[in-house]
């Protein structure tokens, strides 16, 4: 869960690897979702690149992959927008179980109300989607950097001074 974040990805450094015994899984490829099935915010990642090495889903997320028949009327990447708005996250908060750690079954996920509009208002509102989220990581970085300036003038400052340059004493009557 720590490796996955809406906005910017998937940490594929970070993500734990292991040697899955018995399983039969699906391998994550590029066009799957991952929708977090645990927790108070149940949102979707879709997987726009190759993961770099084998990869499974851990138990905390589904691992949404369309057929290729469904993916003649829904774009995968409008799929996990959808599912990441209000609607379908207020659909998943009212039928989430738990008391303590809040989860969503498989019958919610695929019972999910979706709307399917033309494959062109799709590419379009996909496309919108990720300069939004472009956006948004270039806006935090110009933040980042705007902070590691101030710090920077701070610490030069501070290494540039003097005893006589530092006056004490000023905060206090």
């Amino acid at each position: 869960m720590r490796d996955i974040d809406p906005s910017n990805g998937v940490d594929w450094q970070s993500v734990v690897r292991c040697q899955p015994v018995g399983v039969k899984k699906e391998w994550l490829r590029t066009s799957d979702i991952l929708l977090v099935a645990r927790g108070g915010r149940n949102y979707a990642y879709y997987l726009d690149e190759q993961p770099l090495f084998p990869t499974l889903a851990a138990p905390h997320f589904f691992h949404i992959s369309l057929r290729d028949s469904a993916k003649q009327i829904l774009l995968p990447e409008f799929l996990a927008w959808q599912l990441n708005q209000q609607p379908a996250q207020d659909y998943f908060k009212r039928n989430a179980e738990g008391s303590t750690s809040k989860s969503i079954r498989r019958t919610i996920v695929e019972n999910t109300p979706i709307i399917i509009p033309s494959m062109s208002r799709q590419k379009t509102i996909s496309r919108l989607h990720t300069a939004v989220v472009s956006e948004r990581r270039l806006a935090e970085q110009l933040i980042t950097n705007g902070e590691n300036l101030m710090s920077r003038i701070c610490a030069d400052l501070l290494k540039e001074a003097n005893e006589e340059d530092r006056i004490r004493g000023l905060l206090y009557d």
